[in-house]
């Protein structure tokens, strides 16, 4: 079900633990003990091994993955669940994200990947884009500016999910037109309501230094874009450009169905 709005100024809104790992049941969460079981598992939960240009060998973990504290200040509802965790911080610093399957230089992104080290859970991915973009990207949301924004349109997320997405965040990208064009990436991968809705998991996919899908509105209101998409059907079920920084007080916001 795909529902829309206009957010002012006149933007269009458009209405994991995890992967098993040996003889673990989906339903269980699981200590991730060596840096080979945190890389396998965020090939796993990605699918970025299925772009069909990049390498990716086990061997590579003893480089790419390190335990770290993850820390979390940001992300609306649950900053208080995922933040200051010990973590596997897994890095890839050149992935080839494809359109019709080919490869292009200027769709390189660097990805960095938290997961808890205790239960397994995906804290958060964060990719960057390796191409030359002078758009500029305005500092995050704070909490509160973030709940504000998505509590109008009766959103929330409810904490982290107890079994894996049925799809990898690779499809789950497909999903989301103009992906490619942002500087930046935010995911994570939660439970998810909007309104009366049931509860669902779902991939959250937060487009910044994105090209704007309007001219009107502020260049920090029009450079955000954030899809959510279903993590068991891939389905689309929200979009729009919510949440920006409130840098200049208030968020005016007109209903309008189109």
């Amino acid at each position: 079900m795909k529902n829309k709005y206009l957010v002012i100024p006149m933007l269009i809104a458009s209405m994991i633990s995890f992967p098993i790992r040996g003889e673990i049941n989906a339903n269980d969460t699981l200590k991730i003990q060596t840096k080979e079981q945190a890389y396998s598992t965020a090939l796993e939960l990605t699918g970025f091994n299925k772009f069909k240009n990049t390498q990716f060998n086990l061997a590579l973990s003893e480089q790419n993955v390190s335990l770290v504290k993850f820390t979390d200040s940001t992300t609306p509802f649950i900053s208080n669940e995922i933040n200051n965790k010990n973590s596997w911080n897994i890095k890839f610093d050149t992935i080839y994200f494809e359109t019709n399957g080919k490869k292009f230089n200027y769709f390189s992104f660097s990805t960095d990947i938290f997961l808890d080290e205790q239960s397994g859970k995906l804290l958060s991915i964060i990719c960057k884009s390796g191409k030359v973009n002078n758009r500029k990207i305005y500092r995050l949301p704070t909490v509160e500016e973030s709940e504000l924004q998505l509590q109008h349109f009766g959103e929330k997320y409810h904490g982290l999910p107890d079994t894996p997405p049925k799809i990898s965040l690779k499809e789950a990208l497909e999903k989301c037109s103009g992906y490619l064009s942002a500087r930046e990436i935010i995911v994570s991968y939660v439970l998810y309501s909007i309104k009366t809705s049931d509860t669902v998991p779902v991939w959250v996919i937060y487009l910044r230094g994105y090209n704007p899908i309007s001219n009107k509105g502020k260049e920090y209101q029009t450079t955000n874009y954030r899809y959510i998409i279903d993590a068991t059907t891939g389905e689309m079920i929200f979009n729009n450009n919510l949440p920006y920084p409130l840098l200049e007080g208030g968020f005016g916001i007109e209903k309008n169905i189109e």
